[in-house]
């Protein structure tokens, strides 16, 4: 918000009202009448609204060559943590540690957030489960199974 009006008072400039930088909209500036106004005009601006579909955003191809807009969702990048901690056997920790944070925020995601111990544990049964009614779907109708092992 930008001020528009003034009221000189002993040579200095004060502020009567407000206007928005973006629709232009006059507001209010009075002390008596607060300011909670102004902060929330600025979520429901609609120039800003419009605006907000005109921001840099990452594209993502499906395997039907169709594109839509990437959008970061952290119960996929948890997911995908716990797989990658069993395919390579790493400690539950992994997901908390500094190191991979800074790794991932600096080159894949800035809005990647370190994931707790505690988490990634409620995750990993999570997506044992959802593994486990796939395979128990998968083998519902099959009338028997072998299994072989190199001990």
């Amino acid at each position: 918000m930008t001020s528009t009006r003034y009221m000189v008072i002993s040579g200095k400039e004060v502020r009567t009202s407000a206007k928005c930088k973006h629709c232009k909209k006059d507001f209010s500036g009075k002390s008596i009448g607060g300011t909670g106004h102004l902060g929330r005009h600025i979520p429901i601006c609609r120039v800003l609204k419009g605006r907000s579909g005109l921001a840099k955003s990452q594209l993502k191809f499906n395997p039907d060559g169709s594109v839509h807009t990437w959008e970061y969702k952290p119960e996929v990048a948890h997911t995908q943590l716990c797989r990658l901690i069993s395919r390579l056997d790493l400690p539950m920790c992994f997901g908390e540690s500094d190191a991979f944070q800074e790794y991932i925020t600096t080159t894949h995601n800035p809005r990647f957030a370190k994931v707790s111990r505690q988490t990634t544990t409620r995750d990993f049964a999570k997506y044992f489960n959802e593994c486990r009614a796939q395979l128990v779907e998968c083998l519902k109708y099959v009338s028997s199974v072998a299994l072989t092992s190199d001990i």
